[in-house]
């Protein structure tokens, strides 16, 4: 069996309880002053870029997230168990929150209330979120200070968990009950997480007074993002879907965010789609969530609609054109209709129907029976002049 200890508040620290033997190799590390942050601020960027904020949290945002009350295990560096019973939220739901995609994500910088430069704590993603962690129910009743190990049985009943920010919690040493009941709000933003095993000491990586979490991406930022429209003249109550392209392809976050300059006029959303409301004008801006690179689009509201207007309208390209019907024509003009059917066409105030197996005729000229009547008058001629040249020669002959 282990030593029996009970904690001194006097100086401190724990003591042997008499006729218990005794404690050898205590560590303890000295008492940092923080206090807890107001709000907790999420960034994210790229080795050697800067960071963007992408949201500031506060107390009652992460409060009315807050739907996990877990215990959980650790050991200390004394080396002793701490049983810590938390109400927090799932960190990987505050990343999603922020548009961070997970598997994109290299490491985690926590910066803390009480260290000035710097962060605190730095964990990589796959030691933070991609290892398996447990609490050990069993653990602080299995525990032996004299060895400093834990006894069989501790691992018995281990639960799976998930790391959380706590926004309260109750760390206590040599607990070996969870107590929600005692929970309080003076450790602030609190990373807690499971063990792996029940030997190695992660106390210290259970970083409080948390203001602010940095996340380094994988990968390459956005460099560029651009539209497939820059104008755009519509009718109101019309939509028109925006297109975004973020480059280079492998860009790792390609997440974007709309805005329209005068909502009043055109609205968009979260999808790039565009509706236009009142008569003006309206920019629509989309920005990337990564690096803040930018591209416009200029919305023109109108009563009417612009000739030839072209228009991405729900992924399909539509041409509009106003005030043209296909059944009047210019005058002295023909249409014909598919075959089997009849076209209808209007000419000086008539209309006329004809089907479509007809063949077109060639107009003719206004002037048709007056070129005849020349034809044949030139002929007369030709050959009143040829027998007046006859008898001349019939006459010559003769003489």
């Amino acid at each position: 069996m282990g030593a029996k200890l009970e904690w001194d508040e006097e100086i401190r620290t724990v003591k042997l309880l008499p006729g218990m033997g005794t404690v050898t190799k205590a560590r303890f590390s000295p008492t940092r002053d923080g206090i807890p942050s107001e709000t907790l601020t999420v960034k994210a960027g790229y080795f050697g870029t800067p960071y963007n904020t992408l949201k500031v949290f506060t107390f009652s945002d992460l409060e009315a997230m807050a739907d996990v009350y877990q215990a959980y295990t650790f050991i200390d560096s004394m080396p002793a168990v701490v049983l810590d019973s938390a109400q927090g939220v799932r960190l990987v739901d505050i990343l999603e929150s922020c548009d961070i995609d997970i598997n994109s994500i290299d490491k985690l910088y926590f910066y803390t209330t009480d260290v000035n430069k710097g962060w605190y704590q730095s964990l990589s993603k796959s030691y933070l979120l991609d290892t398996k962690r447990y609490y050990f129910p069993n653990l602080p009743t299995h525990w032996d200070y004299e060895e400093e190990e834990a006894l069989p049985g501790a691992e018995e009943g281990a639960v799976q968990v998930e790391p959380i920010i706590a926004i309260r919690d109750y760390w206590k040493r040599f607990a070996t009950d969870p107590d929600f009941s005692q929970m309080v709000e003076s450790n602030g933003f609190r990373l807690v997480f499971g063990q792996e095993d029940t030997s190695t000491i992660t106390s210290m990586r259970s970083a409080k007074w948390i203001r602010e979490i940095s996340v380094m991406l994988i990968g390459h930022p956005p460099s560029e993002v651009t539209l497939n429209q820059d104008t755009i003249n519509a009718k109101i109550g019309s939509t028109v879907l925006l297109e975004a392209t973020v480059g280079p392809s492998d860009a790792t976050n390609k997440s974007v965010i709309w805005s329209s300059s005068n909502p009043e006029v055109a609205t968009v959303d979260e999808t790039g789609r565009v509706s236009i409301i009142a008569p003006g004008t309206a920019t629509i801006t989309v920005t990337t969530a990564i690096g803040e690179q930018t591209a416009t689009c200029i919305v023109h509201g109108s009563t009417q609609s612009a000739d030839n207007q072209r228009a991405v309208l729900d992924g399909r390209e539509e041409e509009e054109k106003e005030d043209s019907d296909p059944s009047i024509l210019p005058d002295g003009q023909q249409r014909l209709a598919e075959k089997g059917t009849a076209a209808t066409t209007k000419w000086a105030g008539r209309v006329f129907e004809m089907s479509a197996d007809i063949e077109p005729l060639e107009p003719r000229s206004e002037h048709g029976n007056l070129n005849v009547l020349t034809g044949i008058t030139s002929l007369i001629l030709f050959f009143l002049g040829a027998g007046r040249k006859y008898m001349e020669y019939k006459k010559e002959v003769a003489w």
